[in-house]
């Protein structure tokens, strides 16, 4: 009898693709391609993470541009939330928000002005609706599966692409 998470994986990965068993120690993903991903750490994790968030320019106080990169919080958390009830097709919506989060009205200001920030960098469409870009930082972040993970994960994906350049450059992955 077939196991659920055998079932899953099946779903999910390439046949080609198989989890290896080391004795007591975690499974590790093996692609094809021979490359061996052990389970996200909270260091990969965070690692995986600032390789993803974006970087962008804001002006500072006497007008010159600064570099920043884009973290997540509690903020976009609620945003997200917002912006992608009704499966997506909602966006963000001022009143919505209210509804959802009413404690944090007196913030909504910040909130429209965090939103203009998430537009400037292409997270979010001019109608308020979410990018994939931001649903896939989101999903790193927050340790959700991405929606419509291909074969490996975005996530796992995203990681190979980021060890393999680690390697090419000298640095340990």
């Amino acid at each position: 009898m077939e196991g659920g998470l055998d079932r899953e994986f099946r779903e999910r990965f390439a046949p080609q693709d198989r989890i290896a068993d080391r004795k007591n120690a975690a499974p590790a993903l093996v692609i094809a391609d021979g490359t061996r991903l052990e389970p996200l750490s909270r260091a990969s994790r965070r690692q995986l993470e600032k390789d993803v968030a974006p970087w962008y320019a804001i002006p500072d106080k006497f007008g010159a541009l600064v570099q920043r990169q884009l973290r997540l919080g509690a903020m976009d958390d609620r945003i997200f939330e917002v912006a992608s009830g009704g499966r997506g097709a909602d966006g963000w919506d001022r009143e919505a928000f209210r509804r959802l989060f009413p404690e944090q009205e007196r913030f909504l200001g910040r909130y429209d002005k965090r939103v203009e920030t998430l537009r400037a960098i292409g997270y979010v469409t001019s109608e308020g609706h979410l990018a994939p870009e931001f649903r896939m930082h989101f999903a790193v972040g927050t340790e959700l599966i991405p929606v419509g993970a291909e074969t490996p994960s975005e996530a796992q994906a995203a990681r190979c692409s980021t060890d393999g350049r680690a390697r090419a450059d000298g640095a340990k992955p």
